[in-house]
């Protein structure tokens, strides 16, 4: 049978007729292999189970697939937890906003450690070994970040301009400017992370106040020159005062404070300051060479009264040894007094005449008197020259 043919066939509306039509698809009987004529609705219950299966299969393919890319993305969630702290840092975790750590035994220190990842936790971290600073600059001078750099100071201005140049009133009302950098270290990171919003602005405010208090304490004389580490620890002591009321858990070290005069006078407190320091020198001078002669003079006095002490004892050890020696030989000389005096005689003799140059011996004769006359004044002997008396050696005789 071909593709196309006519024929004829009866409906259930009761009417016979003739037409050409296209047949439809065959189905091919598996019992008999001869192809039974259909429509497309009879292969719909066969092809809607094969799309359900071929669906089945993709979705469960993109299942597996979904499940493990939901498990490396729940690994890589919770790995996103983990975290280290310093060590110098503490760390605190805040869980919906709320702290989880109350004192600061309970604030983590250095190491691994885990936390739920954002929006759940949220980890702060403190350095508390770090020496934080703030710069007050309430009263001084307008000045360039250059010049900062180079630690220079601007040219004196003719006058001061209080719309853009900072300044303080000294105790006697005279204008200064002032200048404070304050260092402080975490001691309380609970107090510091929670007690204010900015901690270094409430820092730089207290030392702002510190600052105008402590110069309308002072003349402008004392914080200039002559009470500079009184001026500086007056600012310190306000400034702690005031943190110590806030509760801000901070260690204040030591304050650093620059104290300069207004600058359109610069040039005359520096005649002043040049003044000053000739006068100390030349008293400084003066006082040294004071304390030069007095330690001079003192040696000297030092050194009389030393030797006087010391002759003093010296002569009188003699003359105590000498009052014993007599005491004890005073029972002898009553015995024998001629004997005792030819004695210490002899005595005295031994000891005088090996220092003698020369010695006149003269015998006593019983009962005449005799006078030795000598020549005081004799001239010295000459003494004779080697070389003469080398040649006098071979002369004949």
């Amino acid at each position: 049978m071909s593709d196309k043919d006519q024929h004829s066939h009866g409906h259930g509306q009761g009417h016979d007729h003739d037409h050409g039509h296209d047949e439809g698809p065959k189905l091919v009987s598996t019992n008999t292999g001869k192809g039974i004529p259909g429509s497309e609705a009879d292969f719909a219950p066969l092809m809607e189970d094969t799309g359900s299966r071929a669906l089945a299969e993709a979705l469960r393919s993109s299942f597996v697939i979904v499940r493990w890319v939901m498990a490396i993305l729940m690994g890589l969630f919770l790995c996103s937890g983990v975290f280290s702290v310093g060590p110098n840092e503490k760390a605190l975790i805040l869980r919906f906003g709320r702290a989880q750590s109350l004192t600061e035994d309970q604030l983590l220190g250095p190491g691994l450690r885990f936390a739920f990842p954002y929006p759940i936790d949220e980890v702060v971290k403190i350095p508390i070994s770090q020496v934080y600073q703030v710069r007050s600059t309430i009263g001084w001078f307008a000045t360039s970040p250059e010049l900062e750099a180079t630690g220079r100071e601007p040219n004196g201005r003719e006058t001061l301009n209080p719309a853009i140049e900072g300044y303080t009133i000294s105790g006697d009302a005279n204008i200064m400017h002032v200048r404070a950098t304050a260092r402080y270290t975490i001691s309380d990171p609970i107090s510091y992370v929670f007690g204010f919003t900015d901690t270094s602005n409430t820092i730089q405010h207290a030392l702002d106040n510190a600052i105008l208090f402590a110069s309308a304490q002072f003349p402008v004389d004392g914080a200039l020159r002559l009470d500079q580490a009184g001026f500086r620890e007056k600012i310190t002591s306000r400034l702690g005062q005031l943190l110590n009321t806030s509760k801000l858990g901070i260690r204040l070290e030591p304050i650093d404070v620059v104290v300069r005069p207004p600058m359109f006078l610069k040039s005359s407190f520096d005649e002043v300051l040049a003044a000053e320091a000739d006068r100390s020198k030349a008293v400084n001078g003066a006082r040294g060479y004071e304390n030069s002669i007095l330690a001079k003079a003192k040696g000297e006095a030092d050194a009389l009264v030393n030797g006087g002490e010391a002759d003093r004892s010296r002569i009188v050890q003699t003359t105590l040894a000498e009052a014993r020696y007599m005491e004890d030989r005073l029972a002898e000389f009553q015995r024998t007094p001629g004997l005792f005096q030819e004695r210490i005689l002899a005595e005295a003799m031994a000891r005088i005449l090996p220092n003698l140059q020369e010695k006149f011996m003269m015998q006593e004769r019983g009962g005449a008197s005799r006078e030795m006359r000598l020549l005081l004044s004799r001239e010295p002997q000459k003494a004779v020259q080697p070389q003469a008396a080398d040649s006098a050696a071979f002369l004949p005789k």
